[in-house]
């Protein structure tokens, strides 16, 4: 029995040789490599196929091994050495070096199963590229087909790239295409905004041209008496300085959050007309006006330090409009206007010079008048005890001691001006003032 299932081993084995009788020994030696495949374990040079294809090793391995699967035994076909060759790369490959506490034991009676693991056995140390290397060697060398099927899959990755990269391509234009359009539709955006802020500040111009021609004329008829050009220069630049204080005040008015006013009474609202903004201006010929002024005593006025002077100037019976120069030496100073409310008994122009013995009298007054009185930027101060009083241009320091600070302001009804200039700031510096109000008709 034991000799009949020999016989049938060795028949077995013969018949997966093509025919060929098989030796164990002959497996522990060179496998029967053939010629043009590479015999040295340890053979890590580069293949020509990748060179030839620039497929890197590890996907050429891979199509190799699909290749193989799928055309051995009917693109080519490979001797049963061949075959073990191929399987012990492949667990080589995949494994490593053959370990046998890794493999589990094949019975004696698995011939085939016991000549597998002797050929990954005789690849010894083979590092895993060289292994990856043979089998393609191998493969290249047993099937001439495996250089076409290359060739075919080089030209499908070919393609494949190709579009790839004329589809990226497509969508960069389509994309610059995108990014020009937003430009063109930001720039037109733009150009439409610009157009209609100039057709306004055009209009806006125009009606406060409108508004000021006469004030301005009147003034620069007194400065330039005689020389038309020079008139002319000067309305056009106290134009454009009103315009620009206009728009300035307009940002102001709708960037700064402010106060909600109080509503004003009925009575308020019959007795208290809206008032006009101040015209505000500069011009730079400081010294003749310091010169000038100086004729008059009355016009030059020594503020010291934490004092604070109010000029009050009545409305005049044949004005319409209020004039006002003023400059000081070396340092600034603060400068506001205030309109009070009140009938008119006298035309003469006061000075009031407060300080804080005066302020200091003046707290009960306050302290009175606090739950009635809101604050000056809120609109019209109401008192029992002082007629209400609107604020033109709040206390703000001005460099008057560069340029000469010119304003104008159209009556609003009877009144008084009050010009406060502020030099409560300072605890050391006195300030001269140089100035000078006048109205036109």
């Amino acid at each position: 029995m034991y000799i009949d299932n020999m016989a049938a081993i060795s028949e077995s084995a013969k018949m997966a040789n093509g025919s060929q009788e098989i030796s164990l020994n002959k497996s522990s030696d060179t496998q029967g490599a053939k010629p043009g495949i590479a015999d040295d374990a340890d053979d890590t040079s580069e293949d020509p196929l990748i060179r030839q294809y620039g497929f890197p090793l590890p996907d050429l391995y891979k199509m190799a091994v699909q290749f193989y699967k799928e055309h051995e035994g009917k693109a080519f076909l490979s001797s049963y050495e061949d075959k073990l060759r191929f399987i012990a790369l492949t667990k080589q490959t995949s494994h490593g070096p053959f370990r046998a506490d890794h493999v589990p034991d094949v019975g004696v009676l698995d011939v085939i199963g016991n000549h597998r693991r002797r050929a990954w056995q005789n690849l010894g140390s083979m590092s895993q590229q060289s292994a990856m290397n043979e089998f393609v060697r191998m493969l290249d060398a047993l099937c001439p087909l495996f250089r076409t099927y290359l060739e075919a899959r080089k030209r499908d990755d070919d393609e494949k790239e190709r579009l790839r990269r004329e589809e990226d391509e497509r969508q960069r234009q389509a994309w610059e295409q995108e990014q020009h359009q937003l430009l063109e539709e930001q720039r037109r955006v733009q150009d439409e905004a610009r157009r209609r802020a100039e057709n306004h500040r055009r209009h806006l111009a125009e009606a406060l041209n409108r508004q000021t021609h006469e004030q301005f004329a009147a003034y620069a008829l007194q400065q330039y008496p005689g020389d038309v050009d020079k008139q002319e220069q000067l309305i056009a630049q106290l134009q454009e300085q009103h315009l620009e204080q206009y728009l300035r005040q307009m940002y102001q008015q709708q960037v700064a959050p402010s106060a909600e006013p109080e509503p004003p009474t009925a009575e308020q609202e019959e007795e208290l007309p809206p008032v006009a903004v101040a015209s505000m201006w500069t011009r730079r010929e400081i010294e003749a006006f310091k010169e000038e002024v100086k004729r008059e005593k009355e016009a030059v006025l020594r503020i010291g330090s934490g004092e604070t002077v109010t000029v009050r100037v009545p409305t005049h019976p044949q004005g319409t409009c209020l004039f006002w120069e003023f400059a000081t030496d070396h340092f600034d100073i603060g400068f506001g206007l205030y309109f009070e409310w009140s009938n008119v008994t006298t035309d003469s122009v006061t000075v009031h010079v407060s300080d804080d013995e005066d302020e200091e009298e003046d707290v009960d007054d306050e302290e009175e008048e606090k739950e009635q009185k809101p604050d000056a930027e809120r609109g019209v101060l109401v008192s029992p005890k002082r007629p209400p009083c609107d604020e033109i241009l709040p206390i703000l320091r001005r460099d008057s001691q560069q340029q000469v600070v010119c304003g104008s302001h159209v009556y609003p009804g009877k009144g008084v001006y009050l010009l406060k200039f502020d030099n409560s700031y300072s605890f050391w510096r006195s300030k001269t003032l140089y100035y000078r109000v006048y109205y036109t008709r």
